[in-house]
């Protein structure tokens, strides 16, 4: 395997030297394993059918008495079983397809190279996952939001526990997080207010993403909300910890981030949202005077 790695990656970078190992590397390894399970997996498949075909059998020797009654039913369930083991190979063989045309990186359950590192210094007999560790150690904040726009069909608005990390926000069913309902990466979102109407007591905001791109199943922006200003103010600050960062207006009135600063969030000098906010006065140094 080390040797198979190693030609591998000689052939990618060809004369060339590269500094990181290349992911076309990573999947030339790894499709070949993946096809290894192919036949593997086919296998069990006949050897499942086998079991089934002995099971036949034994339940005919019931029904002896009847030879007519005993053939035709094993005619029937044999047909059956044969026709389920055609379907379930092609399931089996279109799976192995599905995998060899598509290796999410991106998974939460992926053991990466900041994962693997990480998982040296832990004790190998940790009855916890190396994903889950990372995810636990890069949680931001966690609470209750409530979507708004799923739909009237489903229950129009709903509470759900939240969990966000410096990469995703995923939301559970409850705060047991056993019922995970989905995970939406953070990568090219953001932030903007938004209108709860004029009887409602909620106070919302949307998570969009600035390529226009669909940011859960067919919504092109996530509606959430909480029960007072406070929590909104506290999950914006912790959305701006995260990485996602309030729509800019268009107006200079407007240009100012209601977002109050999170505690745990570096602190910055004054200069620094004054040159932030009016990007266009003139900076003047000491030189310029």
């Amino acid at each position: 395997m080390r040797r198979e790695i190693s030609y591998a990656i000689r052939n990618i970078h060809a004369i060339r030297v590269g500094l990181f190992t290349p992911d076309l590397a990573f999947e030339a390894i790894c499709k070949k394993q993946i096809t290894r399970l192919k036949e593997p997996s086919l296998k069990c498949v006949d050897m499942v059918i086998q079991e089934l075909s002995k099971v036949i059998q034994k339940c005919g020797e019931k029904m002896a008495r009847y030879p007519r009654l005993r053939e035709e039913v094993e005619r029937i369930v044999s047909g059956h079983t044969r026709a389920c083991e055609e379907t379930c190979k092609n399931q089996v063989a279109l799976m192995n397809n599905m995998q060899l045309a598509y290796m999410n990186t991106n998974h939460e359950d992926f053991i990466g190279f900041a994962n693997a590192s990480a998982g040296t210094a832990v004790d190998p007999t940790h009855s916890k996952k190396l994903g889950n560790q990372s995810a636990e150690l890069n949680t931001i904040r966690k609470g209750y939001m409530c979507i708004h726009n799923l739909g009237f069909m489903k229950g129009g608005s709903r509470d759900y526990w939240f969990v966000l990390t410096s990469e995703s926000l995923a939301w559970f069913k409850d705060d047991e997080e056993k019922d995970k309902k989905f995970m939406l990466p953070l990568d090219n979102l953001k932030l903007r207010d938004k209108d709860a109407g004029f009887m409602s007591k909620r106070h919302m905001f949307e998570v969009f993403n600035v390529e226009g791109r669909n940011v859960y199943k067919d919504y092109k922006s996530l509606e959430l909300s909480t029960e007072d200003l406070d929590t909104l103010d506290s999950w914006k600050a912790s959305f701006l910890r995260a990485g996602v960062y309030p729509e800019r207006e268009a107006t200079a009135e407007s240009d100012t981030v209601s977002v109050r600063r999170d505690p745990a969030s570096p602190r910055r000098p004054p200069l620094f949202f004054f040159c932030q906010f009016f990007p266009d006065v003139p900076f003047v140094t000491q030189e310029h005077v």
